[in-house]
């Protein structure tokens, strides 16, 4: 059994994705050279994650989105060419970094919780 969700360098991180072109996920919230976590949760409200390519902010609600290029990268360290301006983890060339957008924090069941991140 795979834990995929893990707490590294912020509230949320699910990991490091294999990434191509089209993005896994399609919703495109733009590129910011000042964008953080945080920026990137609040653009993606009503989604259930985000992720950060650099500096471009990407949403989506499924599994299958992320694991459209083969899933979770062999290490953490391959989202690790590229950090924000707080030292955030936002991916690399073919990676994305991945989280739980904030407000699902508070919005999801504690059950589903526990079989999403412990699946």
């Amino acid at each position: 059994m795979r834990k995929i969700f893990k707490i590294e360098n912020a509230p949320g991180y699910v990991g490091c994705y294999k990434d191509s072109i089209p993005h896994a996920f399609l919703v495109d919230k733009g590129s910011d050279p000042s964008q953080t976590t945080n920026t990137c949760s609040r653009n993606c409200t009503g989604y259930l994650y985000y992720a950060l390519q650099n500096t471009t902010c990407y949403c989506g609600n499924t599994e299958a989105e992320l694991n459209k290029y083969g899933g979770i990268a062999a290490n953490d360290t391959e989202c690790m060419s590229y950090v924000t301006p707080h030292q955030e983890w936002a991916g690399a060339v073919n990676r994305i970094s991945v989280y739980l957008v904030a407000s699902n924090f508070f919005t999801l069941s504690p059950s589903f919780l526990f079989f999403f991140f412990l699946s």
